[in-house]
């Protein structure tokens, strides 16, 4: 096996990638997680996160790791992965990224993208800070979070002080990473699964029918009872969102509700086909009919 290798397997959700991974060897590999919900503690069913016998498989990272509240973004999967990364190589073992999040692969491999704006909220909130605690202050905030900025800068530059802070309080991401354009993974075999349309509508209409099965509803109540509601970031996802019609329209069916989440989650299934067909060098197969082609490719 290539040494340094980094293995994406990515595909819509309900495509089947759990599966291929009970099939891989104990002891090489370790799954992170690319999925915006599954990194949320409690919420457990919707999310379909990995089962706990895949687990004990293979060790997944990014999995059941941030409270509810806590944001989760491409700063912070980002700043993870690549600790996550470095680790692995130190250790021999083959990093595996899995997921439906087609932004969240894009920019690990090809690398952040430009700057990002910041809102008139944080750049209110820096402003603040300069005014009450003055520029040692902002000083010594920088070389906290970024030291390679920190040292790269005049410490009477105000505004690349103030910008740098800003930039890292919108995103969890230092500015010395995103001025380092060009930066890329190398050696990444980008495995993509598809299946037939009508074929995905199946799985999910079957997918959605195991989660209420599976207690969703009672997950549902429990998550509500807790306090947890529509600004809650967990709550964003496809499975949970729905239920929040109840406390907008406490009439609502639970029918209606099954029948949105299929909708959405199909919906969802398209738009992330779009977006991962239009990154390269990606070699698709079907996650039944290929496995052994896909297990050889990973594992040479």
């Amino acid at each position: 096996m290539k040494k340094n290798k980094i293995v994406f397997i990515f595909g819509p959700t309900a495509v089947g990638k759990s599966d291929i991974l009970f099939n891989f060897p104990k002891g090489i590999a370790e799954v992170i997680n690319v999925d915006s919900i599954q990194v949320y503690k409690e919420f457990d069913i919707a999310s379909c996160k990995p089962s706990v016998e895949l687990r004990s498989h293979i060790k997944h990272h990014l999995v059941d790791f941030l409270e509810p509240i806590e944001e989760y973004n491409l700063g912070v999967f980002y700043k993870e992965a690549s600790k996550i990364i470095k680790n692995l190589r130190e250790q021999d073992k083959l990093p595996v990224f899995v997921g439906g999040s087609a932004f969240y692969f894009k920019h690990l491999q090809y690398g952040l993208p430009s700057t990002p704006p910041v809102s008139s909220e944080i750049r209110f909130y820096v402003n603040s800070l300069f005014t009450t605690r003055g520029k040692d202050y902002l000083l010594e905030e920088l070389k906290r979070v970024d030291f390679e900025r920190y040292e790269s800068i005049s410490e009477n530059d105000i505004y690349r002080i103030r910008r740098s802070l800003e930039v890292y309080y919108q995103t969890g991401i230092p500015i010395s990473q995103f001025l380092k354009k060009g930066q890329m993974i190398e050696d990444v075999l980008a495995i993509g699964l598809k299946r037939p349309m009508e074929e995905m509508r199946s799985r999910i209409i079957s997918r959605v029918g195991n989660m209420i099965d599976c207690g969703l509803l009672e997950e549902i109540k429990s998550l509500l009872g807790k306090g947890y509601d529509e600004t809650t970031p967990a709550f964003k996802g496809i499975g949970y969102r729905e239920f929040l019609l109840w406390k907008s329209r406490p009439y609502s069916m639970l029918n209606d509700i099954i029948d949105l989440i299929v909708k959405n989650s199909f919906l969802y299934v398209k738009r992330q086909m779009t977006f991962f067909d239009k990154i390269p060098n990606v070699l698709w197969f079907h996650p039944d009919d290929d496995l052994r082609d896909i297990l050889d490719l990973i594992f040479v």
